[in-house]
């Protein structure tokens, strides 16, 4: 047995009282460094995420609406020979010319369902910057994607797999006769948004079946597609705020 001088046990159990106290405030304070670190890379990238996504969203919102609007320049009387004979003179193409900028397509097919399977085309919107071949463009993407009148019975807005780089966007419309029309586009969308982002995430742009439309990688690679999949389905079939 060893005997310590009653001072010396008073001296240790004090230095073991402060090392623990220093060991526990250490514990506690590099946890709540970390949470908020956390913490705060999350709320950065969420709100990158929100931003991304509000204009993502605000753009087809505005495709939606001018759909609409040149919708109600339509009458139930124009054929499909008229139209393209005075297509520089009906009043959708003055309209086309103004949002053109704001909806991000040069070029757009209005279509008028002949039956459930079959569409015709009823007029051709081109904008004066637009390329040649655009309108040919559109009606190879439109053959892709396979749309057809009943695919717009329960959906007021169509989204589809990117072509080209670019994503295939159709809208339900009416005329001013309150007959249906549909709309088909690919719009731009801002560059910006899926540029090479942060080293340790990776945005997607998804829709409601999960099925990846455009990406914005990580700035050190893409993330296992598998992993990323199954969590989108996840994010799908649950109820999450964000």
């Amino acid at each position: 047995n060893v005997n310590m001088p009653i001072r010396f046990k008073i001296v240790l159990l004090v230095v073991c009282a402060l090392a623990v106290s220093l060991l526990s405030y250490l514990y506690v304070g590099t946890s709540l460094i970390v949470e908020d670190k956390v913490s705060y890379i999350y709320d950065y990238t969420l709100a990158e995420v929100k931003s991304g996504s509000d204009k993502v969203d605000s753009r087809f919102q505005r495709i939606s609406s001018t759909a609409k609007l040149l919708g109600n320049s339509f009458k139930s009387q124009h054929g499909q020979h008229a139209a393209h004979a005075h297509a520089s003179l009906h009043p959708a193409t003055a309209l086309f010319q103004q949002f053109t900028a704001e909806i991000g397509a040069q070029a757009v097919l209005v279509l008028r369902p002949e039956n459930q399977e079959k569409f015709r085309t009823e007029l051709e919107l081109t904008a004066s910057t637009a390329p040649a071949g655009a309108q040919h463009a559109l009606q190879n993407a439109l053959t892709q994607v396979g749309w057809t009148p009943a695919s717009f019975e329960k959906e007021m807005l169509l989204i589809a797999p990117p072509i080209g780089g670019l994503i295939p966007v159709g809208v339900r419309a009416n005329d001013s006769e309150g007959h249906p029309l549909a709309f088909f586009l690919l719009p731009h969308l801002d560059p910006a948004l899926f540029a090479a982002g942060g080293k340790n995430y990776e945005v997607r742009l998804v829709d409601s079946l999960g099925h990846a439309l455009l990406t914005k990688p990580s700035a050190e690679g893409n993330l296992d597609p598998v992993v990323f999949d199954a969590f989108t389905q996840s994010l799908m079939k649950g109820n999450f705020d964000s």
